[in-house]
């Protein structure tokens, strides 16, 4: 049987030799950036592969939140003002870099990102460019986090390997997402799958983050989506739903509709 492989992101090399002491340098910038793009453990979700002649070390994803993680990382290496503009948050990542960077940058290396066709050099003026971005002053409101319900149906739901975090696809407004499940009970987890089998409509509860949108507005950022419950929507017919209407409503007495009539004509 083949051994999976996880998807290469960014690759880092280095004209000498991957001794340990090298590596243990050039994984632990790449294990703080990681900490700085998520609050999640990524522990099952990248790993880092090392050639050995010439250092060259790759971060490989394997699922939809590491690949998060790698990306909003190789936004700041690609274009860290931008990022950061966009994300506040993201100066964590920029802080990483140029910290853990710096013993690295007077070896001539380079750093490779994905559909970019120059390596980016891993040097002083990276570093000092990643620190700068790190101390600058930026609004603190750019973004908000808090929860929200939003209605659709679960289209699968599982993981890659067993280690790793949950994920369901969900479908709400014409599209679908790969949201991770949090922390929820197994009553949950019980309904989330046997929705997938029965098709059912679901009311989803979901954490994220809210950006700043450039009119003014707030949006919710898909990429932050955290599932954290989930209910069934029962069908209910027309006739049904007049029912229960009319049992929720009492009629005005005689003396109340007199009070509104005055209300109306003053």
């Amino acid at each position: 049987m083949k051994k999976p492989k996880g998807t290469p992101t960014i690759q880092m090399t280095l004209p000498v030799a991957a001794t340990p002491a090298l590596v243990e340098r050039a994984a632990r910038m790449f294990k703080e950036a990681l900490a700085g793009a998520s609050d999640a453990d990524l522990s099952s979700s990248v790993t880092l592969t090392v050639n050995n002649l010439n250092a060259r070390l790759t971060l490989n994803t394997w699922d939809a939140e590491g690949a998060h993680a790698a990306k909003r990382i190789a936004n700041v290496i690609v274009s860290p003002l931008k990022e950061l503009r966009e994300r506040p948050a993201s100066q964590k990542i920029a802080a990483a870099l140029s910290q853990f960077g710096q013993p690295l940058s007077s070896l001539g290396g380079c750093l490779i990102v994905p559909g970019e066709k120059t390596p980016i050099p891993l040097d002083s003026t990276f570093v000092s460019t990643l620190d700068g971005a790190a101390k600058k002053l930026l609004p603190d409101r750019d973004f908000v986090e808090g929860q929200t319900e939003i209605y659709g149906k679960a289209i699968r739901v599982g993981r890659l390997r067993e280690s790793q975090t949950l994920y369901a696809r969900i479908s709400f407004d014409g599209h679908h997402r790969e949201v991770p499940v949090g922390d929820i009970s197994d009553d949950h987890k019980k309904v989330l799958f046997d929705a997938v089998r029965l098709d059912q409509l679901l009311r989803f509860g979901i954490a994220g983050r809210w950006l700043r949108a450039s009119e003014g507005n707030w949006e919710l950022d898909p990429t932050s989506m955290r599932l954290v419950s989930v209910a069934v929507i029962e069908p209910i017919s027309g006739a049904d739903f007049l029912r229960n209407l009319s049992d929720s409503i009492s009629p005005a007495t005689p003396e109340e509709f007199e009070e509104m009539m005055e209300d109306l004509l003053e």
